[in-house]
């Protein structure tokens, strides 16, 4: 008769409990880490719409309408900064200072920390994929979301961005004060970054790169790079 070595046995057994419980436990931890950063993410958004749309001296709640995907690529950063050199140029602070509307605490870092040129490179460059964003996980107490898929807000401006016309027919079946949508949120380090394009009337809207800071634990707003205003 062929024996069977019960201590070989309960090793095998023990080995394989072993095994899923650490991929169990990777499992946990990847899942963990990406809730953590989609968290951020709507954090951030949440941020943005509350402290640079103007809504935070405001009595009555704001009606927003969210383009729930940004369906279009940027690749600004040649345009912002001279990514030809590590060092901090003239061009770099005149340029930054009209684009921030002269921040000065924010351009004085950028002038003097090292390493920061380069975060700010990084994080103004992107043309990847963007999420899709879900109103409901965006926090906020003074605005209201309701959300429209980009297609549909596409076909009510046109491929031309007709906002004399699409505007008002947008205000007829949603009742929006503000549109916004936003691009994925970038991170490098403690800094993060999103663009987001905001519109609150036919000949009234503003494209601008808002760069954060993790400071104990929360989403700072660093400064703001304005691209485009109407």
């Amino acid at each position: 008769k062929n024996s069977v070595n019960p201590f070989l046995t309960c090793s095998h057994i023990s080995g394989l409990d072993m095994l899923k419980k650490i991929s169990i436990i990777i499992l946990l931890i990847t899942q963990w880490s990406f809730s953590q950063t989609e968290n951020d993410d709507y954090n951030i958004y949440g941020s943005v719409i509350g402290k640079k749309l103007d809504l935070q001296n405001q009595n009555d709640t704001k009606k927003i309408l969210l383009v729930d995907t940004y369906d279009e690529e940027f690749n600004l950063h040649q345009q912002i900064l001279n990514n030809n050199s590590d060092k901090v140029t003239d061009e770099d602070i005149d340029i930054l200072s009209m684009m921030t509307h002269k921040d000065t605490t924010f351009l004085k870092r950028f002038k003097n920390e090292k390493g920061l040129k380069e975060i700010i490179v990084q994080l103004t460059y992107d043309t990847s994929e963007h999420p899709k964003v879900e109103s409901e996980l965006i926090p906020g107490f003074n605005f209201s979301l309701q959300s429209i898929s980009a297609k549909k807000f596409r076909s009510f401006i046109g491929p031309k961005k007709n906002f004399k016309r699409g505007w008002k027919r947008l205000q007829r079946k949603y009742n929006m004060d503000k549109i916004i949508m936003f691009s994925q949120v970038k991170y490098l380090d403690n800094f993060a970054a999103t663009f987001y394009e905001y519109y609150c009337g036919t000949l009234c809207g503003s494209g601008n790169i808002v760069i954060f800071e993790k400071v104990n634990d929360k989403w700072l707003i660093l400064t703001e790079i304005n691209l485009w205003t109407s």
